[in-house]
């Protein structure tokens, strides 16, 4: 990774902690408007914030780490060239275009968005995790995507559903159970 780049990871993960204490601080002082048994504690959202600030934390010192003591090298110990593309060889051009994976997530973001309400949790997040798979991994076997999909999605619902207890919108299930 170049300089620039680890400077603008490091920065954007320095924002991020700071932000996420000041959400977590902020959620820790608040005093509760509700008096309702039925609404939910900010416990959920503490806990969120702290594993940002944990992960944020941990990609900060590891990626210092890995860096440090890397002069000059690429992270296989290869030397790299400045301008040069390492698997072509050819001269990279400092305006890139973006790589079409990323306008395809966005394409799959807003599909998933959209089929939430009209399938529910479990369809919509089969097929987005199913299809954002094979946009990362191209190579990625079809039986590979879906036990991948599959395990996102119950590992999602076992976090959320069971242990926080979020209600998940499911129409199609509805529909079926009547």
């Amino acid at each position: 990774m170049k300089k620039e780049e680890q400077f603008y990871e490091r920065l954007v993960l320095f924002l991020l902690i700071v932000g996420a204490a000041f959400l977590y601080f902020s959620v820790r002082g608040a005093k509760r408007a509700a008096f309702g048994e039925d609404l939910a504690s900010m416990d959920f959202p503490r806990g969120t914030l702290l594993l940002l600030m944990l992960l944020c934390g941990g990609r900060l010192v590891f990626g210092w780490l890995a860096n440090r003591g890397e002069k000059g090298e690429g992270r296989l110990g290869l030397q790299t060239g400045e301008g040069a593309d390492s698997v072509s060889g050819q001269e990279k051009s400092p305006l890139r275009s973006p790589d079409r994976r990323t306008g395809m997530t966005v394409v799959n973001i807003l599909f998933y968005a959209a089929l939430w309400r009209i399938l529910g949790f479990a369809m919509s997040s089969l097929i987005f995790s199913f299809v954002q798979t094979l946009i990362l991994k191209r190579d990625a076997k079809r039986k590979q995507a879906i036990l991948v999909a599959a395990g996102i999605t119950f590992g999602i619902y076992l976090v959320f559903g069971a242990a926080f207890g979020v209600d998940f919108p499911e129409p199609v299930l509805e529909l079926i159970s009547g």
